[in-house]
């Protein structure tokens, strides 16, 4: 939230807003923008925690954002949303308790990592800042979660 201002900060209305085509394709170059929207969701929320998912949920505003290389399981999907103090703080407390390792960020408020195991098949980045709550999960190497804070703070 703009505390001067007293106004909640709003989400791009697409994906390609948060991370630009070109940036994904720096990634990788076969990346391709997947269904996003409800189908994005339908796919990223059961990889979360329970606690992030509901976090999600009960956000004032979410997008979820996904690409993929075509005819491979190469993929990683964003989730982006807006939360309230009470909401961070139970998330926050969840994270610290949980498998995911906090990574020390001058760039953000609090950063957290999973990396692949046998039943954990992606790598997750989870940025808090302020009102916003940023997920990568990904197959595909690049600075997802990272691009994504630096396009939505701009």
């Amino acid at each position: 939230m703009d505390e001067a201002a007293g106004v909640a900060f709003v989400l791009p209305s697409n994906c390609a807003e948060i991370l630009a085509p070109d940036l994904v394709r720096s990634y990788e170059p076969r990346l391709e923008q997947m269904p996003d929207g409800e189908d994005a969701a339908a796919i990223v929320m059961p990889m979360l925690g329970p606690v992030t998912a509901s976090v999600f949920r009960a956000a004032s505003q979410q997008r979820y954002c996904g690409w993929g290389i075509p005819q491979t399981d190469g993929s990683t999907y964003l989730a982006v949303a807006v939360i309230d103090d009470g909401a961070k703080a139970e998330l926050l407390s969840a994270l610290r308790e949980s498998v995911y390792e906090e990574v020390e960020s001058e760039a953000a408020e609090a950063v957290f990592t999973q990396t692949p195991s046998v039943t954990h098949q992606y790598t997750d980045t989870l940025i808090v800042d302020g009102d916003l709550l940023i997920v990568s999960l990904q197959r595909v190497t690049g600075d997802y979660a990272w691009d994504a804070l630096s396009a939505l703070r701009a």
